[in-house]
């Protein structure tokens, strides 16, 4: 009976990872805040690696960001 308690749970959290834990890799805190900002699903934020752009000022802070055309 325990283990179908903890497989049911395991589900839910790998189910769960997928959907809202998103890759961060080689993403700044900027772009990361910039996409939520977007609503950019979780599991969609390495499709939107390129179409963001960055301008920093020469003390490391945001300036703008846009979104590339």
């Amino acid at each position: 009976m325990h283990r179908l308690f903890w497989a049911g749970m395991t589900v839910l959290c790998i189910t769960w990872t997928y959907f809202r834990l998103p890759e961060t890799k080689d993403f700044t805190f900027a772009e990361i805040d910039r996409l939520f900002e977007q609503g950019v699903p979780a599991r969609k934020f390495t499709e939107y690696r390129g179409k963001l752009t960055v301008t920093t000022h020469s003390r490391g802070k945001v300036v703008s960001m846009d979104e590339k055309n």
